[in-house]
């Protein structure tokens, strides 16, 4: 078999933009603004000066001028609020069964083939499983690992409604 040129897949999971916010006793729902700060970092490495032999590299002063611009997001909760909340849609399509894309209809039948013998032995439960493993462990749900208490609540569009606790 040869490999196509053409080969694509459509994804199978697709989750939309996620909303953090806090409730206050006089609001249901207040979004927690992002805060875009733009520095302009000084550059410090020795090498901007002097090459490998220690010698002073012929440059302009202004070349060493130019800074390392950065932005760096950020976001405050105001002190008063003990939670905030994390809100998204994931939708899971089963996109994998066969390529959306392929010029060669050999290579798209062995694949679509390979996806249904992966179905047999259990491959799609394990990579479901998988999947709920790291939703649930919530480590994705900001840069901060450590917590005092996570609970995750998911909603199925079948109306089932889990509820997990992590303490980090």
């Amino acid at each position: 078999m040869k490999i196509c040129r053409h080969l694509s897949y459509v994804r199978s999971l697709s989750p939309s933009k996620a909303v953090f916010y806090y409730q206050t006793p006089d609001s249901d729902f207040v979004p927690i603004q992002v805060e875009s700060n733009k520095i302009r970092a000084a550059k410090s490495g020795y090498t901007e000066a002097y090459d490998n032999k220690q010698n002073i590299k012929n440059l302009a002063p202004q070349d060493l001028a130019y800074s390392n611009p950065q932005c760096i997001d950020s976001c405050y909760v105001p002190p008063n609020i003990p939670e905030i909340h994390c809100r998204f849609s994931l939708r899971v399509e089963a996109n994998s069964l066969q390529p959306e894309c392929c010029e060669d209809e050999k290579v798209r039948r062995y694949l679509t083939q390979l996806a249904f013998l992966y179905a047999q032995l259990g491959g799609y439960q394990e990579l479901a499983s998988r999947y709920c493993k790291n939703i649930l462990l919530g480590s994705w749900l900001w840069r901060n690992y450590q917590t005092l208490g996570t609970q995750i609540d998911v909603i199925t569009s079948t109306g089932s409604s889990y509820e997990i606790r992590l303490y980090i």
